[in-house]
């Protein structure tokens, strides 16, 4: 395992690269603000480039071409999110509001991209994936 981490979009590239020099069989990315530069864009150019299969927290990376994504489901968060941002807005205090948990994950598996870096998705993800071509 290599850890690498960024706190600025400058430093994006170099992480690339560092993978690519050390031969990282892949990348984990986690929901850092960072990483969410041009909508996802930017990372997913970057392992493309590099032929670095990526796997990410949100939908939005494979729909910009990133090869699989797992994450909390935006359908079930986002009305969620808004209700509770209206609450405060009409005055409750954030600390009486409840503490929410995700229960609706989803797996988004990018066959295009799969097969522009050679990755051989296993039969039983695909069962279990979502696909965008």
């Amino acid at each position: 395992m290599l850890p690498l981490s960024a706190s600025h979009v400058d430093e994006i590239e170099g992480l690339f690269a560092r993978a690519g020099s050390e031969h990282a069989d892949a990348i984990l990315v986690n929901q850092h603000g960072v990483y969410f530069a041009n909508g996802g864009k930017l990372l997913t150019d970057l392992a493309q480039r590099y032929r670095i299969p990526v796997m990410y927290p949100l939908r939005l990376f494979a729909a910009a071409g990133g090869l699989v994504s797992y994450g909390q489901d935006d359908s079930e968060t986002s009305p969620v999110i808004a209700t509770l941002v209206g609450r405060v807005l009409n005055g409750e205090k954030p600390e009486n509001l409840p503490v929410q948990q995700v229960t609706k994950f989803e797996l988004i598996i990018n066959s295009r991209t799969a097969k522009s870096l050679g990755v051989q998705i296993p039969m039983h993800l695909l069962g279990l994936a979502e696909m965008i071509e």
